[in-house]
């Protein structure tokens, strides 16, 4: 398999876990799941499902509560275990990259709840008040759920097709302080 085609299919995996966390919640966006679907995808389950559980157990207590908004296991565990694995560094590569990646998750996070789901929000009161199921239904679930795929499938998949070196370079773009 291609890395191409693995790094879709690891960017399309994130953007169903991220769907899950927002609906469902059957919790395939815990890294004790993620590691090692993306372990799968990339052909390492092994290294998948070590990075899995160092990741899950870094952010075992970490919960959202109220507006704040913590740092993101999910991308983080994706791109750490597929780096990890095409670097063939295995899981300490895997905790160097999966905390810096989190931040840039919770950043996308907290964008999209305050801004970009406000925005859908509005349209749904405007659709409610015109009694506009379709646009109830479309602003409510449908481009919400879409926009997953802006905010962490297309990084993912950039993330997983152009290697550590790329997303080395985005965690040195990030500020200090």
């Amino acid at each position: 398999m291609g890395i191409g085609l693995q790094a879709f299919l690891v960017a399309a995996f994130v953007t169903i876990a991220f769907i899950d966390s927002h609906t469902f919640q059957t919790h395939i966006f815990r890294p004790i799941v993620v590691g090692p679907v993306v372990g799968a995808i990339m052909g390492n389950v092994s290294t998948g499902f070590e990075v899995g559980v160092i990741v899950e157990l870094m952010f075992l207590a970490v919960i959202f509560v109220g507006t704040a908004v913590p740092p993101n296991p999910t991308i983080s565990t994706a791109i750490a275990t597929a780096i990890a694995i095409l670097s063939g560094g295995g899981s300490e590569i895997a905790v160097a990259t999966a905390l810096p990646v989190s931040f840039i998750g919770q950043i996308a996070e907290t964008f999209q709840n305050s801004v970009i789901n406000v925005w859908f929000m509005h349209r749904v009161e405007k659709a409610a008040l015109k009694l506009d199921t379709k646009g109830i239904i479309l602003n409510n679930t449908i481009l919400p759920m879409a926009m997953n795929i802006l905010l962490y499938g297309i990084p993912t998949y950039l993330a997983v097709y152009y290697g550590a070196d790329f997303v080395a370079g985005i965690i040195k773009a990030i500020p200090d302080k």
